[in-house]
């Protein structure tokens, strides 16, 4: 291989369809070929193959590898070696592969021969080896056509049109190529300018731009001359109207043209012409392309580069010089010639024709003018209707639903009761220009409605809560905040929702949920009894309760009267049935009871050797003994305490000591404090 360099051409394309790659390996003539797969163009001299006249090409829509060639008369797989089987042709003038819609990597080739017959066979190349096997052999297409023909998508996916002119006339008869294989009948369209019946004049082509709505042909009219005219084609229908008559060189027989990769321009050999398509006018007066000319009769195809190839004749013979157009997205294109020799090797190897490929780069999602029906469907519940739409801007001249249970409707929006629980296969279909136009089936699963109810709006306690559980025959679950769980513990006020699923069948209930107030129930505090007395504590929960249960009295009283203290509790409920609580403490508040001895004797005897204060109900107390010196030799805080006589272990001697008491305590319900001073007589 040797890289092209003198062909490259840095060109930015920024249409917004992708640019496929099921043509960027080209193999043509005499053993040429070329590789677009990097961008720039490298010459290819692998090749066994030759083709005079209408040779054809497919490269992998992958990764854009050679894959098949025909010459019209026998296909060769990737390797070059022919494929069993051939076209009972007489000689072949021009050949185009299509795409068979119904299976990937299978493919229609046609060809048109001498006789103006259109053969076409079918090959599979979806074998694992890449060898490709011709499962349907020579079929007749039609009669008396012209020698180019074309094709481009059809609306939806749904395959492509076969576009082909019939010689000596103005009629154009378009097939459609779809999944169920191709018409046998076309539809017609006269428009234009009737073509030549001379054979040798009958050379042209045919190409569309990438829209597929607008087909370039160029070719020798009836009587003599070049002529080109630009048609609008109907996608919906198949048919052709003249939209622009191109000036050319109309002394010459063969008339040749492309456009431009972005579709601003086309462009007609011989006498290389450019013309704006931006000019709305019936006649395009085209410019003529600087530079020097093309030589004889060149053909042109447009290189996925962006550059236009023009094949370069010397005398009335074939040559392996190729010509460009460099710059043809532009206003300022510029012609070079003999720019390019694609016979680097010493045997003769020369350009009759490029192959011609399918230009029409849309997606079914990507034409605005035919937009694919929106299809809804609502409702999957045993027992209820579903509803079946069909919205938006499609074109359509009737319409009709399958349901999958043997029932249908020619309503675009209608509804459909179905009788059990099942899966049903939906199809719609709609009819334009008698064409059919399906949406793939639909998989709509009828089941038993997960029907549930949450019950009426509630008034609830305060502090309670309420659980919201959903149908358990439901396999989706959906709630007002958007958690998907079977059950909700509700303990705030507020409207909740859960819309359940099974399948395509949905059922929502909701509910408003309120709370009561707090019920309110206030003992108080600060209750006091002293158990000597004939004093009653009385309990109060308040009136206006349904309800009252006592703790640990057992009482079902408004309020109790208790002489024992301690904590006491009380549950209330209202006459909604909300409950209330509240817990009281009864404290002790006795008067201080106190014995301080005066004298002890620490002896060890076993009788009076400590000396300790006898009290009760003192809530705090501080004592302290002094010796006759006024020096403390004992302190505590506790009423527990006692005192040996001992100081640092050591017994102090006999006598008077000075006892200081300072105590807390109650004194008619009032907390006081008291003071005592006390002599002890220590004996011993």
């Amino acid at each position: 291989m040797r890289l092209l360099s003198q062909l490259f051409f840095c060109l930015l394309f920024t249409a917004s369809i992708a640019q496929p790659k099921d043509w960027n390996t080209w193999y043509f003539g005499l053993k040429l070929g070329i590789d677009f797969n990097n961008g720039s163009g490298t010459i290819l001299t692998n090749s066994t193959l030759s083709a005079n006249y209408g040779a054809a090409c497919q490269s992998y829509p992958s990764n854009g590898s050679y894959m098949m060639f025909t010459d019209g008369k026998r296909i060769y797989s990737k390797d070059f070696q022919a494929i069993p089987g051939q076209f009972s042709l007489n000689q072949p003038v021009f050949s185009f592969i299509i795409p068979d819609p119904a299976k990937a990597l299978n493919y229609y080739v046609f060809v048109v021969d001498n006789n103006n017959e259109i053969h076409y066979q079918h090959v599979d190349h979806s074998q694992p080896n890449g060898i490709g096997v011709v499962d349907q052999g020579d079929q007749l297409l039609r009669s008396n056509a012209d020698h180019h023909f074309t094709a481009v998508k059809r609306l939806y996916g749904d395959g492509y049109w076969l576009i082909t002119h019939t010689r000596g006339s103005d009629e154009f008869v378009v097939y459609s190529v779809t999944k169920s294989g191709i018409s046998s009948t076309g539809v017609t369209s006269n428009t234009g300018t009737a073509t030549s019946t001379v054979n040798v004049y009958t050379y042209g082509n045919m190409v569309s731009d990438k829209q597929g709505s607008r087909i370039l042909h160029c070719f020798s009219k009836l009587g003599s001359g070049s002529h080109g005219e630009l048609f609008n084609f109907d996608k919906q229908c198949g048919t052709l109207s003249l939209s622009q008559t191109l000036e050319v060189n109309s002394s010459a027989y063969c008339c040749q043209g492309a456009f431009s990769l972005n579709d601003k321009y086309v462009y007609v050999a011989p006498g290389i012409r450019q013309y704006d398509l931006s000019d709305v006018s019936p006649i395009l007066k085209g410019s003529f392309v600087s530079g020097s000319g093309a030589g004889e009769s060149p053909k042109m195809a447009l290189a996925p580069n962006g550059i236009l190839y023009l094949s370069r004749g010397d005398n009335g013979n074939v040559t392996p010089k190729v010509c460009t157009i460099e710059g043809a997205n532009t206003a300022n294109p510029i012609l070079y010639f003999d720019k390019v020799n694609l016979n680097p090797n010493p045997d003769y190897r020369y350009v009759e024709n490029f192959p011609m490929f399918i230009m029409d780069w849309t997606e079914p999602t990507q034409d605005p003018n035919y937009p694919f029906p929106d299809i809804s469907i609502v409702g999957g519940c045993l027992g209820s209707p579903t509803e079946f739409r069909a919205a938006g801007n499609f074109q359509y001249d009737s319409v009709k639903w399958d349901f999958g249970d043997g029932a249908s409707s020619i309503q675009k929006n209608t509804k459909h009761q179905f009788q059990s629980v099942n899966s049903y296969q939906i199809v719609f279909h709609w009819y334009l220009c008698g064409n059919e136009y399906t949406i793939n089936q639909y998989t709509w699963p009828l089941t038993e409605s997960p029907e549930f109810s949450f019950g009426s709006d509630t008034l609830l306690c305060a502090s309670t809560q309420l659980d919201l559980i959903g149908p358990a025959n439901a396999t989706s679950y959906l709630w007002e905040d958007g958690s998907n769980s079977t059950s909700k513990r509700i303990g705030e006020p507020g409207l909740y929702w859960l819309k359940a699923g099974a399948s395509n069948c949905y059922f929502t209930d909701s509910i408003y949920v309120s709370f009561r107030p707090d019920v309110l129930v206030e003992l108080g505090t600060g209750f006091q009894l002293c158990p000597y007395d004939s004093q009653l504590v009385r309990l109060d929960a308040g009136k206006g309760f349904e309800e009252y249960r006592w703790t640990p009295t057992g009482d079902t009283t408004q309020w109790i009267d208790v002489k024992v203290t301690g904590d006491y509790y009380v549950v209330v409920r209202d006459f909604y049935g909300c409950p209330g609580n509240d817990g009281a403490t009864v404290e002790r508040r006795c008067p201080v009871y106190l014995e301080i001895p005066n004298a002890f004797t620490p002896n060890s005897d076993g009788i009076n050797d400590v000396f300790y204060v006898v009290a009760n109900d003192v809530v705090e107390m501080d004592l302290k003994i002094y010796n006759r010196w006024g020096s403390e030799i004992y302190q505590s805080q506790s009423i527990t305490d006692t005192w040996d006589g001992l100081v640092k272990e050591k017994p102090v001697p006999e006598g008077v000591y000075m006892v200081l008491l300072s105590y807390s305590g109650y004194e008619n319900g009032q907390l006081k404090r008291f003071h005592q001073r006390i002599p002890l007589h220590l004996i011993r």
